[in-house]
């Protein structure tokens, strides 16, 4: 960890001739940061040099920022709806203006559940919202959508379940509209809900909601009456012949 300023060069000399950008981004995590020390700051550059281009340690207008991640905050809350499939409550995803935000990636992560042993299994649940984003649907990054995904291993990997394997075949569907009544996710879109592959396994769940930067348009969505089915088959009993013995 680098505590006083210090000088940075790296050779550029592949680039000659080209028209390119530099960029510096800085990451963290929530595993230490200013919540555990105080005095951390994160990153700062300055007197930035390259080519011909110097910006002289200030503001000179050329330099831009941004977030690399979303900033709408995080909206998912449990709340009432006189509508609810399983009354009273619901989980909403939806600010108190009764929309939503922009530049939001909104995530509902589900404690660790062990699916049964056998039979067939599947995942369901309740959903019901209000959301549109007028950008053509040709690019996914400018669209608002929400998804549905399984992690097999406590959150290292997520699956769309719509490919709940993640099979190189598979469909990754997300989802850019929701039903305006409540309405069961696998009778709604591409989805069957299974994971029978699963069988004895320990796995999560989560919900997302994105948003671009656009004017949210409608209210949101909803979730309720999350669960786990599971078909046991049983064997048709043996028949056996029952024989009387009579005596006079």
């Amino acid at each position: 960890m680098l505590t006083t300023w210090t000088t940075a060069t790296f050779n550029l000399s592949a680039y000659v001739g080209q028209s390119v950008k530099i960029r510096f981004a800085f990451a963290s995590d929530p595993a230490y940061s200013t919540s555990d020390q105080a005095d951390m700051f994160g990153f700062m550059v300055d007197d930035i040099s390259f080519g011909g281009y110097t910006n002289n340690g200030v503001d000179d207008g050329q330099m831009t920022w941004t977030s690399m991640v979303p900033l709408g905050g995080d909206l998912w809350h449990i709340a009432t709806s006189a509508t609810a499939p399983s009354p009273t409550h619901v989980m909403r995803n939806q600010n108190a203006s009764g929309s939503y935000n922009p530049n939001m990636l909104n995530y509902l992560v589900s404690p660790p559940i062990t699916l049964p042993s056998s039979g067939d299994i599947w995942a369901d649940f309740m959903i019901m919202g209000d959301f549109s984003d007028n950008s053509p649907q040709t690019n996914l990054a400018d669209l608002d959508y929400w998804g549905w995904e399984i992690s097999p291993d406590n959150g290292m990997t997520w699956y769309a379940m719509s490919n709940p394997y993640g099979l190189a075949t598979g469909n990754n569907y997300v989802y850019i509209d929701a039903p305006d009544v409540w309405a069961s996710a696998i009778e709604s879109y591409s989805l069957d809900g299974f994971i029978s592959d699963y069988a004895g396994e320990t796995v999560i769940f989560r919900w997302y909601f994105k948003s671009d930067s656009d004017d949210p348009i409608g209210t949101g969505i909803m979730i309720d009456d999350f669960k786990i089915y599971n078909d046991v088959i049983v064997a048709a009993p043996e028949t056996s012949s029952l024989k009387l013995a009579a005596t006079m």
